[in-house]
């Protein structure tokens, strides 16, 4: 499913108006990947629940080279005499981290503060022991079938009160397919007399190849201006502008308006070469972008593919129908220079062929019989034997050793039969994985499976997992996955730099053991000096080796804040890669040292990671040496006084005030956690 696929990133600047208001969109723009921040509110006191009314709903986008600060701000009004809680629900990517809350309270700007998880726990549950009036932020569940994390929070909304809140994210567009895509979520659940969408996407030095979107509630992708959307292009920029009226809101839904997904997506032009490199003039950071795709120049790299299949009990009913159904469609997309098999567990391991054969039209249709009327499902689920046999079929297949070796697993469940410790079947599988030659690709079909489990033991063969989620395009979902992994172009890729010009201690991870076309791989590191040249080797199709070099035309440095992202984009991909070794590490004492480094990085760079939580009090002021300071754009308190129409005059300074919306707002909310309780 094209839309699924995708899930990681739908950036926006989400500003509610609750009472009236006027909203307008600063230059200053910011980027967001959120489902929505509206209030759902319920009586405290005895009577009919009140609804606050929203007027203006602005969601403003900024994708900066892929990365995106996602911005996103609420104004509340409780206009009643009573107090009432209000509830949010929002819904961040799971790849995403928070980096910042804000709140005005009684015209005071405080930001918060970022803690070691236990210790944030510890003020804010001190702060209800002293009688403060408070709030919490918490991850309420993981929507699988999104991708996404929710969280809420419940505040006590005094009467006739007001607050300004503001949350932050970071998340970087990942390339699938071909594309990079963003999804936002309009739902405002109500008609709304301004809806306004603003997105802005900046890729240069790179060029767009091609740039569609699709407006909520619509079957139909869009190259262009349409009725309720205005779309202006140069080379290496798009803004995309939506404002559905009254008449259209009320056309989708009488009731709720507009309620689904702003989908934009978009391919740069890649050529024959080591990619692009963007440096900051105002900071020692630096990102390398590199994909290139399947051409005369690189055709595909053949591969020996063994496809593990679980029919256990489990899988019986749909789930197995629609495995079948995928398989025979997988089969079909076999490069004829492939070599592949097929390996069916449940309580054992029953192989189609006793080493993997030559993807011919023949063998294909001998394959397709065979998934017919063997992959049926019953008995349990052994998947240290399903794995440690498939890596031994590789292996003694001696006369494939130059192709690129792919495992594709797909289970339903956990461990039943055979060893079931999962840190043990870990081992198993690193141990017969000679050389880590062969590429994990883990499926984990429904909610049943231990996903964090499938990610681990993928991480540690060169591979990575996906979910597969129990709908009617399950099938389809999966055919997707394997267009992902079935062209390989390079094998055995080095991202090689000048140890003159870099400091090789802070890259992020430059080997990969392969690279398949319509893929991005993004390295990001810290300069020595002006001059970077990077060299991208691999091997290719005809077992030669190639040097790709990053041209100087493809090299950009950054003035002023349009540079600042480059930090924070290593600081984001840091933290994530020590969080996925942590994962992996072999003993504890490794895994505690890695822990260590990426919780210090969080609280250096005001990250909310699973490490991590936010507090602010009313009695903590913000601080001016703060990590937001430098990479958030923050606003002053000046910037953000409540005038008398609550509105920030556009005399103000766009470049740090962010797209705003005058309103009237009531939350009496004197201390807020932000509780990251992710399980990456």
């Amino acid at each position: 499913m094209e839309e699924r696929v995708g899930m990681m990133l739908l950036p926006c600047l989400l500003c509610v108006i609750i009472s009236m208001g006027e909203c307008s969109i600063e230059r200053s723009l910011f980027t967001s990947a959120f489902k929505h921040l509206v209030p759902r509110v319920k009586r405290q006191a005895s009577g009919v629940a009140h609804v606050p009314s929203i007027t203006d709903f602005c969601i403003s986008s900024r994708v900066q080279s892929r990365f995106a600060t996602v911005k996103i701000s609420s104004a509340i009004l409780n206009p009643k005499t009573d107090s009432t809680e209000a509830t949010f629900s929002v819904q961040i990517p799971e790849s995403a981290f928070i980096s910042k809350f804000t709140m005005i309270i009684d015209n005071k700007n405080y930001v918060s503060k970022v803690y070691q998880k236990k210790e944030a726990q510890t003020k804010y549950d001190k702060a209800k022991e002293e009688g403060q009036t408070a709030g919490h932020i918490r991850h309420d569940s993981t929507d699988s079938a999104r991708g996404m994390d929710i969280f809420s929070t419940s505040v006590n909304v005094a009467a006739e009160s007001e607050v300004f809140v503001e949350l932050t994210y970071l998340q970087l567009l990942e390339r699938r397919l071909g594309l990079y895509e963003q999804r936002i979520m309009v739902q405002p659940r109500q008609i709304v007399d301004n809806l306004t969408l603003n997105l802005i996407y900046e890729e240069g030095p790179q060029y767009f190849d091609r740039f569609t979107y699709r407006p909520p509630n619509s079957n139909d992708v869009m190259d262009a201006s349409s009725e309720h959307a205005t779309l202006t292009a140069s080379l290496s920029r798009r803004q995309v502008t939506y404002n559905p009226p009254v008449t259209r809101q009320t056309q989708v839904n009488a009731d709720r308006g507009i309620d689904g997904e702003f989908v934009v997506s978009y391919d740069l032009k890649h050529g024959f070469d080591g990619g692009n490199i963007i440096s900051a003039l105002n900071n020692d950071y630096f990102v390398h972008y590199f994909a290139v795709d399947k051409s005369h120049e690189l055709p595909p790299v053949p591969k020996n593919i063994i496809f593990v299949i679980d029919v256990s009990g489990s899988m019986g009913g749909r789930k197995i129908q629609q495995t079948r159904d995928a398989m025979k469609q997988i089969l079909l997309q076999l490069n004829g220079l492939d070599y592949f098999n097929i390996l069916l567990f449940s309580s054992g391991t029953v192989a189609w062929q006793t080493e993997p054969l030559q993807a011919t039209p023949n063998n294909i249709r001998r394959a397709t019989v065979y998934v017919d009327a063997k992959v049926q499902a019953g008995g349990p689920t052994n998947i240290n034997s399903a794995l440690v046999d498939s890596m031994k079929i590789v292996f003694r297949d001696t006369r494939n050793m130059n192709l690129a070796a792919i495992v594709v697993f797909l289970t339903d469940g956990q461990p039943t039969s055979g060893e079931t410790v999962e840190s043990t079947i870990r081992v198993n599988v690193r141990r017969n994985n000679f050389w880590n030659r062969i590429a994990l690709f883990s499926l984990g079909f429904g909610s049943g499976v231990n996903y964090n489990f499938l990610q681990e033991i993928s991480w540690e063969n060169g591979g990575f997992a996906r979910r597969i989620y129990e709908e009617d395009d399950a099938a389809k979902q999966l055919t997707d996955f394997f267009k992902e992994v079935n062209i390989p172009l390079l094998l055995n890729v080095k991202f090689q730099y000048n140890t003159n010009q870099v400091d090789t201690s802070k890259l992020t991870r430059t080997t990969y053991n392969q690279f398949f076309s319509g893929t991005e791989v993004v390295v990001v590191g810290r300069r020595l000096g002006d001059v970077i040249d990077a060299t991208v080797q691999g091997s290719t199709a005809t077992a030669k080796t190639v040097h790709l070099v990053v041209p100087e035309a493809s090299k950009k440095r950054l003035s002023g804040p349009s540079g600042e992202f480059t930090e924070r984009l290593w600081a984001y991909l840091t933290i994530k890669d020590l969080l996925k070794k942590k994962a992996i590490a072999t003993s504890m004492e490794e895994g505690e040292v890695l822990e260590a480094r990426a919780l210090n990085m969080s609280l250096m760079y005001g990250f909310v990671t699973p490490l991590t939580s936010f507090v602010v009090a009313q009695e903590q002021p913000v601080e001016e040496d703060y990590a937001y300071d430098r990479f958030n754009v923050l606003p002053t308190n000046k910037d953000f006084q409540l005038r008398k129409r609550y509105a920030i005059p556009a005399s103000e300074s766009a470049a740090q005030v962010p797209a705003s919306c005058s309103a009237f707002v009531a939350v009496n909310v004197v201390m807020v956690i932000v509780s990251f309780l992710l399980q990456h």
